[in-house]
């Protein structure tokens, strides 16, 4: 992973010790990027799973390894920008959360 200003360590280090990644519970002290990544992860794993495509499909439909994919979605790393536009276009739908949401 990238250095970030403010994210030290792994997206899933910010889960409480009770908690699971990406749907935590989540530190306090949480960077909002971890808490966004966090988010994709979650509608990643819902698009999928919707549309009954596999792991293997989904990277390939996009031109990126499976691992880059089970890396999102363990909270190893955050999404960069390129991959979630290709994620958003392949599943025509918007992962990266608004504002208030």
């Amino acid at each position: 992973m990238s250095r970030r200003p403010g994210v030290t360590g792994k997206p899933r280090d910010y889960v409480l010790a009770n908690g699971t990644y990406p749907t935590g519970p989540f530190r306090k002290d949480t960077p909002s990027t971890v808490l966004n990544a966090a988010a994709v992860a979650v509608a990643l794993q819902r698009a999928i799973t919707e549309s009954g495509a596999s792991m293997t499909a989904t990277a390939g439909g996009i031109g990126v390894a499976r691992s880059t994919l089970y890396d999102i979605l363990g909270g190893q790393t955050i999404v960069d920008v390129y991959v979630l536009t290709l994620l958003e276009e392949y599943f025509d739908r918007t992962f990266w959360p608004t504002r208030g949401s």
